[in-house]
């Protein structure tokens, strides 16, 4: 089969053939000049689109464990009516599975996407085996085995390698709630045509109104607030660009690529030199700059400078840029694969072919100036996109960036806290989240830096006051002395949860300026004295599932954990092996690759998580309003 063109991959017929350019904004960064920082326009900020810019949200990476943990954390911040007071909602890989369906679900009241409350007392095991009644509590269930199986069919039949991860996860996570038309069939080559996506019903409005050729195309919009829906933050799904095909795409010229509902791209200025065959010699990639509307993303450069928008004025602060339309739609589901493609690129490791990568057209938006101005036209590259966890696994630098006060970050990790670690010194990674330790510039004990590029708050310093200050170690320790509670006293946090006021560190690689004091609140998925103590003391009635014993849930969990008094040799047992910080894979030791877990699994889980946050609800709602 010879090789298909990529602008051929994916038309709808509409607006492509037409020869009539798309007419679609931009958002330029404006570069540091005479001392002063770069300025970066983020249209949310001037708009309203955002409720509240001060706070935020992160759900961490971690696959089928994380999307599992955000249902139950979901769960609680919407029937507390938490999320009125969250601005932002930044998420990686796994997380943005959950955070783009939650965000875009289209119909039904949130109980029915993320299941009705339930407390720990009230539990039982024939609850905990069924299916959850929700939607969203198929995530962790269908993930994604099957989905490996059906890649594995698609690719017999030619279908586009890069596009393999972006059907599963479309088909597994997406099609359930109307969001995604999975192709039928066993002679299909490319995905159908899917809607595009888009903030609200205005915004929509206004694309197609500079854009005749796309007034017949669908656009998904952001659900809004209604009774039995609770508002909705401002979504930033985080990618990587790992490099343009043909050149050594080396981790430290990786950049963060931002995919939001108004617009896609990476507001710092990067001048990436990747080095060729000849000696000394590199070539000179530009990126980021700024921002292209987000139904635009993926397009080849333009071949004339921005100017002003067509149609009435806005004052999102953007300029306009006429471009050829692609033929091959940017919506949800590929951004949400894009930052969850640890999958793909696990393939393309394993057979030794980066066609399976996913990839789209990039071009910096910095070099396409300000209205006037005489810079270069930009020109595009084939890009790899990766994971977004390949470079910071939690999608705090986005909202440090936009200057977030306030931070909420779930590490939704398969790291138990060791208790018995201060974080005095370089931490193993078995001891706690290696990103933590990472966003501080703290090395491993082993001397490695799996996130090289990461550390953005400063982690040993003079305090305003004279004092010494860790900011790492501030932060280990209050995890660790909240995990060794038995129960949250008045004022404390339930769970494993610690508040620290950080400073932020300059940080060229995410052209994050320093010096600012951050409210970051950390929320650590292990395991809670205080929740364990609530579940119900009766024994399983069927003893089948507990090795002939009658094991009650906390045994469950002991055991799942390799403890327990006569667990003479430390097994994980099932069904909850390492419970709650379940492995990414060969959780319950299928054949490769098996990323699934368990519907008891599943549901023990996402009562664990809506606790920690139900039982803080109030804490929280204080904390998020300062």
């Amino acid at each position: 089969m010879a090789e298909k063109k990529r602008d051929d991959i994916g038309s709808t017929g509409s607006e492509a053939g037409t020869g009539k350019p798309w007419h679609a904004k931009v958002w330029i960064t404006q570069p540091a000049s005479g001392g002063a920082p770069a300025r970066f326009d983020f249209p949310e900020q001037t708009t309203g689109a955002v409720s509240n810019p001060k706070t935020g949200i992160c759900f961490s990476g971690g696959g089928t464990r994380s999307s599992t943990a955000c249902l139950g954390q979901l769960r609680a911040l919407s029937a507390r009516d938490l999320l009125a007071d969250v601005g932002y909602l930044s998420c990686v890989s796994g997380g943005s599975w959950a955070a783009t369906a939650f965000t875009y679900n289209p119909s039904g009241t949130d109980e029915e996407l993320l299941g009705p409350v339930v407390q720990p007392q009230d539990l039982t095991f024939e609850q905990l085996r069924s299916d959850e009644p929700s939607v969203m509590g198929t995530f962790g269930r269908t993930a994604l085995s099957s989905g490996f199986d059906r890649g594995k069919a698609l690719w017999e039949q030619s279908f586009e390698k890069d596009l393999l991860w972006y059907e599963v996860v479309g088909e597994f996570f997406f099609a359930p709630l109307g969001l995604f038309d999975p192709i039928t069939g066993s002679k299909a080559t490319e995905p159908k045509p899917q809607a595009y996506f888009a903030f609200d019903d205005a915004n929509v409005k206004d694309i197609k109104g500079r854009n005749p050729a796309l007034s017949g195309e669908r656009f998904f919009t952001v659900r809004q607030a209604a009774r039995g829906v609770s508002p909705r933050p401002f979504l930033i799904a985080n990618a990587t660009m790992m490099g343009p095909q043909g050149l050594t795409n080396l981790p430290s010229l990786y950049v963060g690529l931002e995919m939001t509902p108004l617009y896609c791209g990476a507001p710092g200025i990067f001048e990436l030199k990747y080095p060729t065959s000849s000696p000394h010699v590199s070539e000179i990639v530009h990126l980021g700059g700024g921002f292209l509307e987000t139904f635009a993303f993926g397009t080849a450069a333009p071949s004339q400078l921005p100017g002003r928008c067509r149609g009435p004025v806005t004052d999102d602060g953007a300029c306009c840029v006429d471009l050829a339309p692609p033929q091959r739609h940017f919506g949800m589901v590929e951004a949400s694969a894009m930052a969850s493609a640890f999958y793909a690129q696990l393939l393309a490791s394993y057979l030794n072919d980066t066609d399976f990568t996913m990839r789209r057209d990039l071009w910096p938006i910095s070099s396409t100036a300000i209205p006037g101005g005489q810079q270069p036209l930009p020109t595009q590259q084939d890009y790899f996109i990766g994971d977004g966890g390949l470079l910071e696994n939690f999608g705090i630098v986005s909202l440090l960036l936009r200057g977030v006060e306030r931070i909420a970050v779930f590490v939704n990790t398969s790291t138990v806290l060791d208790t018995k670690y201060d974080g005095k010194t370089a931490p193993t990674a078995s001891q706690i989240d290696t990103v933590i330790s990472q966003l501080f510039g703290q090395a491993l004990a082993d001397g490695s830096n799996p996130y090289p590029l990461d550390h953005v708050f400063e982690h040993d310093a003079g305090s305003a006051d004279g004092g010494s200050y860790d900011g790492f170690a501030e932060v280990v320790q209050g995890l660790v002395a909240a995990k060794n509670r038995e129960q949250a006293g008045p004022g404390e946090w339930a769970g494993v949860v610690s508040a620290n006021t950080l400073r932020t560190r300059a940080n060229p690689s995410w052209a994050l300026p320093g010096g600012r004091n951050v409210d970051v609140l950390w929320i650590y998925l292990d395991r809670v004295k205080e929740w364990e103590s609530q579940l119900p003391t009766t024994a399983d009635p069927d003893p089948a599932h507990s090795w002939g014993q009658p094991w009650t849930l906390q045994k469950y969990i002991e055991y799942g954990n390799g403890l327990g008094s006569d667990n003479t040799f430390g097994i994980h047992y099932e069904p909850v092996p390492y419970f709650p910080t379940y492995s990414l894979a060969y959780e319950n030791d299928d054949v490769l690759p098996d990323f699934r877990l368990t519907p008891f699994q599943v549901n023990l889980m996402a009562n664990l998580t809506w606790w920690v946050v139900d039982r803080n609800a109030e804490k929280l709602k204080k904390w998020f309003a300062g």
